[in-house]
This record gives C-alpha cells, structure tokens and sequence, in this order.
C-alpha cells in the first residue's frame, strides 16, 4: 500500500490575519477603494483606519468559530426545518 503526502498547506484553515480570508479580502477591496477614491492623504488615513477596525472586528467575531459565516448562512437556509424557541416562549409557538 503506497502512502499519500499530505501537506500542511490543506489542513490548514483559509484564513487572513486570523479572519475568514473572504472576509477579509472583501474588507481589503473595500477599504482600498476609500483610500485610493478620493485621492487625497486623508482618505488614505480612512481606508487604513478603517482596514484596521474591520480586522480587529471579524478577528473578535471568528475567536469562537473561524467559519462563523458559513454557519450563520446555514441556519438562515434551514430556518423553516429547525424552529429554536427558549423554554420562556415554548409555549407560545405551540399555541399558533
């Protein structure tokens, strides 16, 4: 039986500075559109400024799951099959 080489390169998650790499390519192609649409040192200073929050904010979002959007755009998907209610309003779903 011949042994597969696996590379560390497909094990790892497809991540960008510790954020979803679509996330953050998006936030990239965003803020450089800012930055370079006006032209001018201060739009520069907002598309960086702006690049900076939008990091450190999808990096505090994926601390608890790196594919937090993708779990999030499933259950949008699945939200008629599986109808969560806490045990306070339990009762009120079963009434309608």
């Amino acid at each position: 039986m011949e042994k597969a080489k696996i590379y560390r390169s497909l094990l790892r998650k497809p991540q960008f500075f510790g954020c979803e790499r679509d996330l953050s390519m998006t936030l990239a192609l965003l803020c450089g559109v800012i930055g370079f649409a006006g032209g001018l040192p201060w739009g520069a200073v907002a598309g960086g400024g702006c690049f900076f929050a939008g990091i450190l904010w999808l990096r505090a979002l994926s601390g608890g799951d790196p594919f937090w959007t993708r779990v999030y755009w499933r259950s949008l998907k699945l939200r008629a099959r599986y109808q969560a209610a806490t045990p306070l309003f339990a009762n009120d779903q079963r009434k309608k």
